[in-house]
């Protein structure tokens, strides 16, 4: 794999801020194996960091988004929600941080996403279609189901979340807010037809594609009891209601 970095800086940046920065890009480099090639570097009112990654892949084995079929199962690598609880907790401010465990568990998951390279390799192998959750659970599975021309069913009770987030959000219906339309997990949510998952890869099965297009979200485990539960879409999208807002 192989980076490049494209910087906006404002006039007054430190010298100090710059090489923590590229301290800490170079370290995580190292350790995935990826080389810096180059960039741009410019002059910006905010800090703007855009990081490309480039690398090769073998044609046939391409894992696009459009390649989920119905009656396939929709899985995911890991929990969900952390991050945007942890998120939460920085946005409400020193007045409502607690020093405990639990914060900094949730804290530290939204600082340092998963990098599940090694996984996504593994997962592939069975993969029809796949994309990562940075968007958010719901929002991820739409997009695949999108591309695909297809529909999903999403089952409440099974999607995984910590003991953390159960913990801060106190009941189950905050827990699965943060985990369906949080985002910035970077768990891998990928479709399959197969049940036999690869040796040794932790997975957790949540919905199904359907040939009925549109999303819908149950309680329980898709089984005859299922009940639809209500569909917030909150999820994270591109371009509308920008971070920041430019004065003139």
């Amino acid at each position: 794999l192989y980076c490049c970095i494209g910087l906006g800086l404002p006039p007054d940046t430190s010298l100090e801020n710059l090489n923590n920065f590229y301290d800490g890009l170079i370290r995580l480099a190292k350790k995935h194996n990826i080389n810096i090639i180059g960039g741009d570097t410019n002059s910006s009112p905010l800090w703007v960091i855009s990081i490309t990654l480039i690398g090769t892949v073998q044609k046939n084995k391409i894992v696009r988004r459009s390649g989920a079929k119905p009656g396939e199962y929709i899985y995911i690598t890991g929990n969900m929600g952390d991050s945007s609880a942890g998120l939460e907790i920085l946005q409400k401010g020193k007045n409502n941080f607690r020093d405990t465990p639990l914060f900094k568990h949730l804290i530290r998951k939204h600082f340092y996403p998963p990098v599940k390279l090694k996984q996504a390799k593994a997962v592939s192998r069975i993969a029809t279609s796949m994309i990562d959750s940075s968007d958010g659970l719901f929002s991820s599975i739409e997009q695949l189901c999108k591309a695909s021309g297809a529909g999903a069913e999403i089952y409440a009770d099974n999607i995984p979340v910590s003991k953390q987030l159960r913990a801060y959000s106190k009941n189950f219906t905050r827990a699965m807010d943060f985990a369906l339309y949080g985002g910035e997990d970077y768990e891998l949510v990928f479709t399959s037809g197969q049940q036999k998952i690869p040796a040794g890869q932790r997975v957790f099965r949540v919905g199904r594609i359907t040939k009925t297009k549109g999303i819908r979200l149950y309680s329980g485990s898709g089984g005859k009891n299922k009940k639809e539960l209500e569909i917030k879409k909150t999820g994270f999208e591109h371009f509308r209601n920008p971070a920041y807002q430019f004065s003139s």
